[in-house]
């Protein structure tokens, strides 16, 4: 008898001390299935935000600039914007630094406007276009 009610309260032990690792695991376990879901929902927001691969193909174009012949301008499309590119001339890139600075509506100097004198590349916005 003494016997069974040994193993009885051996058995109690092993029991509660189970129910106890069970305890143990659960917020363990909900800790980690949080933090995998909000990772998952953070790394699809972060992902719709960027851009998708055709706008990332309208952003880039490579113009040959060598076809362009020198007093010549020619007209591409870039996101849906013209971009006018020309080749100019030493007389007017002479002519454009002769210009009073103070004249313009936007004062700033031909040098400062361009990288390489020879080529001016303009972009075109047409606001009524939205």
């Amino acid at each position: 008898m003494e016997r069974e009610r040994e193993r009885e309260r051996e058995r109690e032990r092993e029991r509660r001390e189970r129910e106890r690792e069970n305890r143990m695991e659960t917020p363990f376990v909900s800790t980690k299935l949080s933090a995998f879901f909000f990772l998952q929902t953070v790394s699809t927001f972060v992902s719709s935000m960027s851009p998708a691969a055709d706008a990332i193909a309208d952003a880039k174009i490579e113009i040959k600039l060598n076809s362009i012949p020198e007093g010549k301008n020619v007209v591409f499309m870039w996101r849906g914007k013209p971009l006018f590119v020309r080749h100019r001339t030493e007389e007017e890139i002479q002519t454009e630094r002769s210009v009073d600075v103070a004249t313009l509506r936007d004062p700033e100097k031909d040098e400062e406007r361009v990288k390489e004198a020879e080529w001016l590349v303009i972009i075109g916005v047409c606001t009524h276009l939205g």
